[in-house]
């Protein structure tokens, strides 16, 4: 009686079973079930390892793809944002200023140290801006006391100072004009 891991007439070998009266058609040695399913199912494990293979690849190969268009992208970005920013302007300082301002209720001081900024190099603006140093502060410092506390308190009130100051102090000029006005102390008390 075969016992229960019985093959159909194969051993573990995959040979014939020698308590089977069947014998193998292959006639000596060889193959059988189990050795044909062994090969398929190897054959069907190759496949599946070089397609997960072919899968890792690709993705690879598309992440590397994806991070050098990023960079790209970046660099771009990087580029254009070079070119919106403001050029590096010469700069010309001035002395700080400490005056009172408008206001009739209180009384409220400004101290502020600025720089003016011009497109460099421009000597002959240079040499302007050293000649017409003492009208450039007396300019600011009427400009100044013009002002009440209210006027000098947000960014935006700031930046329209600022503003009218470059308006103001080009009409002085006439080898040049100054770009931008910049705060290196700014305080209202």
């Amino acid at each position: 009686m075969p016992d229960d891991e019985d093959f159909g007439g194969f051993d573990d070998e995959g040979g014939a079973d020698s308590g089977s009266t069947e014998s193998s058609d292959s006639g000596g040695g060889g193959g059988g079930l189990k050795r044909f399913l062994s090969g398929a199912v190897l054959k069907i494990l190759l496949y599946v390892a070089a397609a997960i293979v072919v899968v890792i690849i690709s993705v690879i190969t598309a992440s590397v793809v994806a991070d050098g268009k990023e960079s790209d992208t970046a660099e771009i970005k990087d580029r254009q944002g070079m070119e919106q920013r403001p050029p590096a302007y010469a700069i010309f300082e001035m002395d700080e200023f400490m005056t009172g301002l408008a206001d009739i209720d209180t009384t409220h001081f400004v101290k502020l140290k600025l720089s003016l900024a011009y497109e460099g190099p421009n000597m002959r603006l240079q040499s302007e801006l050293s000649d017409r140093r003492r009208q450039i502060e007396d300019l600011i410092l009427l400009t100044l006391n013009s002002k009440v506390a209210e006027d000098l308190h947000t960014k935006g009130q700031k930046e329209e100072f600022k503003e009218e100051l470059v308006k103001l102090i080009n009409g002085l000029l006439r080898e040049g004009e100054i770009k931008n006005v910049y705060f290196k102390d700014f305080m209202v008390n």
